[in-house]
């Protein structure tokens, strides 16, 4: 029914470099909040996550509850997107 969304092609290598850099929190939330918006769709083209699943286990562990919650909500997001592609 829905055409599954290509997160890949915009978070890719340089954006997980990039918010991999950052020191400061706002900054990591915003750009966690861009993928979540991205990410809250029906349904998401199977790939490899395992760059951006890496960022979030990082995120996740983050000292700044904001960025935890936020990762945390875009695992959420990507489970869900992703389901139908592993059956």
């Amino acid at each position: 029914m829905f055409d599954p969304v290509d997160l890949l092609a915009k978070f890719n290598g340089d954006w997980i470099e990039k918010i991999g850099e950052l020191k400061v929190w706002k900054e990591k939330k915003d750009m966690l909040d861009e993928l979540f918006n991205d990410s809250n769709v029906p349904k998401i083209k199977a790939g490899d996550y395992s760059g951006i699943v890496k960022v979030l286990k990082k995120m996740i562990n983050d000292a700044n509850i904001v960025v935890s919650q936020t990762a945390v909500k875009v695992c959420g997001n990507l489970a869900k997107g992703l389901k139908g592609d592993f059956e």
